[in-house]
């Protein structure tokens, strides 16, 4: 096994040779991620030589990620993505909305779904709560709501900002933490939030990882993720791991996992 992704992803000859010289020293050919030039170049090599190959979409075939550039994609599509993604040995999904919406352009592939793995080690023992409030200045009674993510406009942090408008007027010391990495709409959510008044209220703690992340999730009272693209979350794996209730939205993948653990 080995995720072919790792060479270069630029659109190359080495890229092509390097999978098709390759190929065969291999049992299996694990493809993440589809509409790539990776995956394109992998799979035919695949094929070529007869060694099967999975593909994991990775939400790439999900409702609102196809309506991304929607008509390059179904032309794309019926032309090669298809065609690729039927001759695979399976198709892995990692949530059973994931599945579903993906069913709906006709793959024939056997599909089956695993949920991503998540290490618990670290939330067997959590440590005391209060750490993020002290470094952010707030009380240990003010209610902290919490997202972890990249900036990124499929997060839909606009709207979570924008629903914690209402919220403050509610609840005036009520506080978001974000947690993560710019992925290019960093300035424009603060602004958001200065546009709506409630700046004091939101705080862009940048990207924590290891003990620091652990604090963070056990000291909110609310972990928020109002994705409008998520084929599984992880983050609110993460955060319901460390007892910390999660709000989703609709197109988060695990939501669909409320019917699985009401049973």
């Amino acid at each position: 096994h080995r995720d072919l992704h790792s060479f270069p992803t630029r659109r190359s000859s080495d890229l092509g040779d390097a999978c098709r010289r390759h190929i065969r020293e291999f049992d299996l050919v694990y493809c993440p991620a589809t509409f790539t030039y990776p995956f394109w170049v992998a799979a035919k090599a695949a094929s070529a030589a007869g060694i099967p190959y999975v593909v994991s979409p990775r939400g790439s075939f999900m409702e609102a990620a196809m309506g991304q550039k929607a008509f390059k994609k179904r032309v794309w599509l019926r032309l090669v993505e298809r065609r690729l993604t039927n001759s695979a040995a399976a198709i892995h999904f990692t949530a059973d909305l994931e599945a579903e919406e993906s069913a709906r352009y006709g793959f024939t592939a056997p599909h089956f779904t695993i949920p991503n793995g998540c290490d618990l080690s670290p939330f067997t023992s959590l440590p005391p709560r209060g750490a993020l409030r002290r470094w952010l200045g707030l009380s240990d009674s003010q209610p902290l709501s919490l997202f972890v993510g990249r900036l990124h406009p499929e997060k839909g942090l606009d709207a979570a900002i924008t629903a914690f408008a209402e919220v403050v007027k509610l609840i005036p010391k009520a506080h978001l933490a974000i947690i993560g990495p710019d992925a290019g709409e960093g300035p424009a959510l603060q602004q958001l939030a200065i546009s709506l008044g409630i700046h004091k209220n939101v705080s862009f703690a940048g990207m924590l990882t290891g003990a620091r992340l652990i604090e963070a999730y056990a000291d909110a009272d609310l972990f928020v993720l109002l994705s409008w693209r998520e084929s599984f979350g992880m983050a609110a794996i993460e955060a319901m791991a460390a007892g910390c209730p999660a709000l989703l939205s609709s197109n988060v993948g695990i939501r669909s996992e409320e019917r699985r653990v009401g049973k």
